[in-house]
């Protein structure tokens, strides 16, 4: 875990925060990969993010819930990837991700 963070209330009705583009949320360091990715779950639900920066995190482990939090209009799960070392989360390189073997397009859902 590379970044974590908490403490954001959560929009009421349609509101954003642009001040404060993801909100509550995490950030991994996917190691066992190549290219190392960076892996971006944002818009959280305040008091929920499970993790702290540093932690190792395994599958299947919580992170955090869903919620209404930064530069957002409804509550949903933001995910996002970008090749380590090549710029932060919001100008790194993207990364494809699977769910699955399935590639996900905007406003895809995933039940699990």
């Amino acid at each position: 875990m590379i970044s974590a963070k908490d403490g954001q209330a959560d929009h009421r009705g349609s509101g954003t925060d642009r001040e404060n583009p993801a909100g509550n949320h995490v950030v991994i360091r996917c190691r066992e990969v190549d290219p190392g990715v960076d892996v971006e779950l944002a818009h959280m639900k305040e008091g929920t993010v499970a993790v702290g920066r540093g932690e190792r995190v395994d599958k299947g482990q919580l992170l955090g819930r869903v919620g209404n939090t930064g530069n957002t209009s409804e509550p949903h799960l933001h995910v996002h990837a970008v090749r380590t070392g090549s710029g932060n989360i919001f100008e790194g390189e993207g990364m494809p991700i699977e769910f699955d073997g399935r590639f996900l397009v905007r406003n895809d859902l995933v039940f699990e």
